[in-house]
């Protein structure tokens, strides 16, 4: 799985981070253990919030492990020593999505208009879920539209059970629904608090 590593690099005098040579040393480190630059102090706009945003910088590496090589290796020490020197920098990793997550993701927030089964969401892992249900989370698109999709995935288990299923009892009574309860289809959801 891909991490991508992300710097916040505050240079004190960029001249002289220039003339170092870590620009184009560095690079060539990173290269040599797999990584590749997908953002290097390009144009930012801030959209929300009020980061202190300096010189951007996000490196792609194949794996945990090749960053964690890279990092430590004795061919990025020299270059890490001055970078640490000319800059204050804020530096982190953060894991991926595989093809297969993605894909889930996007599947359960409709972005391709046909959603998979509900079968396809323990896929996910439990930061992901939880992404899908917070209501700060980019993933989330609004409680009714949560609503719709789970409705649409129940409705559709529920018709494919009762295909090798037989029906409960039609005489059942329903049992009245709390004031903290939504009625979804045959089931229902608490409220959020």
């Amino acid at each position: 799985m891909s991490v991508f590593c992300i710097g916040n690099i505050d240079i004190r005098d960029f001249e002289k981070y220039r003339n170092s040579g870590y620009l184009e040393n560095a690079a060539r480190t990173i290269t040599e253990y797999g990584g590749r630059y997908r953002v290097r102090g390009g144009q930012t706009t801030i959209i929300e919030g009020q980061p202190v945003l300096h010189r951007l910088v996000v490196i792609e590496f194949p794996s945990m492990e090749s960053f964690e090589n890279w990092y430590s290796s004795d061919a990025y020490a020299p270059w890490k020593k001055i970078r640490q020197e000319l800059s204050e920098t804020d530096f982190f990793v953060v894991e991926g999505l595989t093809a297969e997550e993605s894909e889930t993701i996007a599947n359960l927030v409709c972005i391709s208009g046909n959603p998979k089964p509900f079968a396809s969401l323990p896929k996910l892992g439990n930061h992901q879920k939880k992404n899908l249900t917070s209501y700060t989370s980019p993933l989330f698109r609004g409680e009714n539209h949560c609503r719709e999709i789970i409705a649409e995935w129940i409705e559709k288990d529920l018709q494919d059970a009762m295909k090798i299923m037989p029906p409960h009892t039609p005489n059942r009574k329903q049992q009245p629904l709390s004031d903290t309860e939504i009625p979804l289809s045959l089931v229902s959801f608490r409220k959020p608090n």
